[in-house]
């Protein structure tokens, strides 16, 4: 149970990481809240460099929260991606989005699961 709440916590933390510091230059931007959340067509204007960085990001938080809350759900997604490199998953997200340029205003997050989903799916 303790493991369980030391993970909730970093979950947490990893998510108000992306909350901008300054809460008044968010508001001066017109924005209805704080979004958290790159959406999928920012994520697709990120220099190569960075984008890997936030796969790693998002592999690392997808894992953590599935393994945390649906254990199942998580051992799924370990079979699929087992011996994956970064940069395969990188690839495998790109062409989602490729695909399904429908989704670009989803958030990254999203579009990342559903990329997954649908490798899981072959």
């Amino acid at each position: 149970m303790k493991t369980k709440g030391i993970i909730i916590f970093l979950v947490l933390m990893i998510l108000v990481s992306f909350i901008p510091a300054n809460l008044s230059e968010a508001e001066e931007q017109d924005q209805e809240g704080v979004i958290c959340f790159f959406k999928a067509n920012e994520y697709l204007d990120m220099p190569e460099e960075v984008k890997i960085i936030y796969v790693t990001g998002l592999i690392d938080a997808v894992f953590i929260c599935l393994e945390a809350f649906e254990k199942e759900r998580y051992q799924e997604y370990r079979e699929a991606t087992k011996g994956m490199i970064l940069e395969q998953l990188q690839k495998i997200f790109n062409k989602y989005l490729e695909k399904h340029p429908e989704n670009l205003h989803y958030d990254a997050a999203t579009c990342f699961i559903w990329a997954l989903d649908e490798i899981m799916d072959k």
